[in-house]
């Protein structure tokens, strides 16, 4: 599901990109931080005012740049459980959620509990893995390594909206059953009985949220705890993400966390939907503004895993989309793939497939986070971070 918007995002985003880049080039004005935060909250503005209100219901945007000491904030919109978003409205993260599973699980690496290499077999039961890596007859469940789910080179499908032999789509079932809860075996189940494995661990690229479950038993077996409880007391507790938690499957650190966005699927507003559920340690987690600020900073700022995994997380190895490679666990985005005239830096994080960002900006130190809250919205929340990194080049 979500390399499928990106290319529709890669389609539609590249004459924006031809044209901000010329404009760029012509005319690059410098700016005071005053003059930036206006041209910012006038862009959002507009942005949130659109007349086209189908499948979406406004924006969330947080901006903190520690070398260009600058700080921007913008929320503006409605929805049908909440009068007005504001700036501490919990949002589903979707993918970003990642970031977090993949954070889990280089904890238990710096701790010397499991390497990259390890075999998921050592800590997954057979009766889990079986049929997941059967590949032209040939069963490669011993091959996989924790490196090849955090890598999606695994092999396994992915059951949100992968391919199928003959079953609906997990992405289509959510809509269609709108109370059915997911447990994460009915999710490995999924894949194993409606979808075959699409190549040799190590030798083939594909994203897969079936892989990301199978990391969030691991972290389990691993810990001895849910995956919940180790989001918990690993890093929600340490980051004081107190706004932050598992829909439907784990309440708030804080009693009083609002009512969350809507949540727009395929044009379909899915926010008291059981059946997104079908998310979990691939991106099923509700947070705020201030919580995946707080989390940005905290793992680039080397507070939750160590260097050397940092570093693995966000390694280029995979081209995703052009424009957007994958690590082991991370994204980075170089916006000269798009056009060579986007002179910008690279910024690393994770994206998710309701338009949400995660990123940091590794020369000006600076965190991004936004909430489009809408599969229909991801090219106007990468026009959006375009906008904020040209922005934010421009302070003098």
């Amino acid at each position: 599901m979500l390399k499928k918007i990106i290319l529709l995002f890669g389609i539609a985003v590249i004459l924006f990109l031809i044209i901000l880049a010329v404009l760029t080039f012509l005319s690059n004005r410098p700016l005071t931080k005053v003059n930036a935060e206006n041209h910012l909250q006038n862009y959002f503005a507009k942005k949130a005012l659109k007349t086209n209100k189908t499948a979406f219901s406004g924006i969330q945007v947080s901006v903190n740049s520690g070398k260009k000491d600058f700080q921007f904030q913008f929320a503006s919109g409605s929805g049908k459980r909440i009068s007005q978003l504001d700036l501490s409205t919990p949002f589903h993260v979707a993918s970003v959620g990642k970031l977090m599973t993949a954070t889990l699980t280089y904890q238990l690496i710096d701790e010397g509990v499991i390497t990259l290499d390890t075999p998921i077999a050592d800590w997954l039961p057979p009766s889990t893995l079986e049929g997941l890596f059967d590949f032209k007859g040939i069963d490669y469940s011993k091959h996989v390594t924790i490196e090849h789910l955090l890598s999606h080179t695994s092999g396994v499908a992915d059951y949100f909206d992968g391919t199928t032999t003959g079953a609906k789509k997990i992405s289509s079932a959510i809509l269609q059953s709108p109370e059915t809860f997911y447990h994460p075996l009915d999710l490995i189940a999924f894949t194993r009985d409606h979808q075959i494995a699409l190549g040799i661990p190590g030798e083939h690229y594909a994203y897969s949220d079936t892989g990301y479950v199978l990391l969030g038993l691991i972290i389990e077996a691993v810990t001895g705890q849910s995956f919940e409880n180790a989001l918990e007391n690993r890093i929600l507790r340490p980051v004081y993400m107190l706004d932050t938690y598992m829909t439907w499957r784990q309440s708030p650190l804080n009693p009083a966390t609002p009512p969350i966005a809507d949540i727009w699927l395929n044009g379909v507003e899915v926010g008291v939907y059981r059946s997104i559920s079908a998310d979990w340690s691939g991106g099923g987690l509700i947070s705020t503004l201030e919580d995946l600020m707080r989390f940005s900073k905290a793992l680039h700022g080397g507070e939750l895993i160590s260097a050397t995994s940092l570093k693995a997380m966000f390694s280029d190895q995979h081209v995703f989309e052009q424009g957007i490679y994958t690590g082991t666990g991370g994204m980075t985005v170089h916006f000269e793939k798009f056009f060579p005239l986007l002179r910008l830096p690279s910024v690393s994080g994770h994206i998710g497939i309701l338009s949400t960002h995660v990123f940091y900006d590794a020369t000006t130190d600076t965190h991004i986070v936004m909430n489009f809250g809408s599969t229909d919205k991801m090219v106007d929340s990468f026009k959006a971070l375009i906008e904020i990194m040209n922005t934010l080049q421009r302070i003098e």
